[in-house]
């Protein structure tokens, strides 16, 4: 009996040790696909033409498109790392940067970054419809992620520490979204950077451990 136990038991500690090496495996995999991808990636989503617009950006291919001015006499070309059409779904936006998720569990810094003018529906795209699960957002849809695969690798023998801030950068002014606006004076949140260890924070932030 206790021989029986002891096999079980070392075949179990083979499995664990297995286990772990493949995750290893896994992230030097994970990470040789981010290198190839990029560092930087510029991606493009377009949003449904509104009432009384003029279309006047033509997706080519996934790749290209061109912005023409409003007589079409002059078309300016882009070249992107991936364009999505109008059509495109919450899904597979965020597929487009899941290996990001992946890269920040990894122990890697990521960032997202929504750019475009008034009314382009970069909220939309990071944040979604809270309350339709297909209308979910790149944030939301990452938060899922994370804390499931957190569960999972829990099993494998990793730990994790999650601590979170939540910002607003609008007009040029930096704002804390974990306070109340009249209770924080927005002049003390500023940005300071260390080459050394390279990395950033922003002083006077607050953090919430989750």
């Amino acid at each position: 009996m206790k021989t029986e136990i002891f096999q079980h038991q070392a075949q179990y500690s083979d499995l664990e040790i297995r286990n772990r090496e493949s995750e290893i495996t896994r992230r030097k995999l994970q990470s040789t696909i981010h290198s190839i991808k990029g560092n930087i990636r510029v991606i493009g989503r377009m949003r449904p033409t509104w009432e009384n617009e003029i279309q006047c950006i033509t997706i080519m291919n996934s790749l290209e498109l061109k912005i023409e001015d409003i007589d079409q006499r002059i078309s300016y070309p882009f070249k992107l790392d991936r364009i999505y059409s109008d059509k495109a779904t919450q899904l597979q936006i965020f597929e487009e940067y899941e290996d990001l998720v992946n890269a920040s569990l990894d122990g890697q810094n990521c960032t997202i970054l929504a750019l475009g003018q008034t009314g382009s529906e970069k909220s939309y795209s990071l944040e979604g419809v809270i309350d339709k699960h297909q209308h979910h957002g790149i944030i939301l849809k990452s938060i899922f992620k994370i804390f499931s695969d957190i569960e999972r690798l829990k099993e494998q023998g990793w730990k994790y520490d999650i601590s979170v801030c939540f910002f607003e950068i609008i007009n040029e002014e930096l704002k804390d979204l974990f306070v109340f606006e009249e209770k924080l004076d927005r002049a003390t949140l500023g940005i300071k950077n260390d080459d050394k260890a390279k990395r950033s924070w922003v002083t006077e932030a607050t953090i919430m451990k989750i």
